[in-house]
């Protein structure tokens, strides 16, 4: 929900803009750009907060594994060790960190953006994320068969 959001506040940034470049009266700001950037910015804090509570849930799992001990290479749940669902999550947040970053910076410039062509490409940035991928979604999909009663 919120890559879908932020991809349709990215739209209406670069429209937003687009329109300014038309028109030498209004400068690369338009007025009401800043309401569309807020909520864009409001949108990327849901994916820093994504990363960072992935990463409070592999601190968890680690000192879990080290409870366990040796007990961890044991089966957890049905099929999974204690030790691949740390493997898992671990990846999980190397993947969210950077595409947190994706996010974050085009948050950060797309507003500053003086031409069509960067527009396009922060918009192709956000819409298209290249760490959080078909690979995760089979992955958590593995992952609800694992956990499912």
């Amino acid at each position: 929900m919120a890559q879908q959001r932020g991809t349709s506040l990215c739209y209406a940034i670069e429209a937003k803009k687009t329109r300014c470049y038309d028109s030498a009266e209004c400068g690369y700001y338009p007025e009401d750009l800043h309401k569309s950037c807020d909520k864009l910015a409001i949108i990327t804090s849901i994916f820093v907060d994504i990363f960072t509570n992935t990463r409070e849930i592999l601190r968890q799992l680690r000192a879990l594994t080290l409870l366990a001990g040796i007990t961890s290479n044991v089966l957890f749940y049905r099929t999974w060790k204690l030790t691949e669902f740390v493997s898992f999550t671990e990846e999980l947040v190397k993947r969210y960190k950077k595409e947190s970053l994706v996010k974050q910076h085009v948050m950060r410039t797309i507003a500053h953006s003086t031409s069509r062509a960067q527009l396009m490409a922060y918009t192709t940035e956000w819409e298209f994320p290249e760490h959080v991928d078909a690979y995760v979604n089979l992955v958590f999909l593995l992952l609800a068969e694992e956990i499912k009663s």
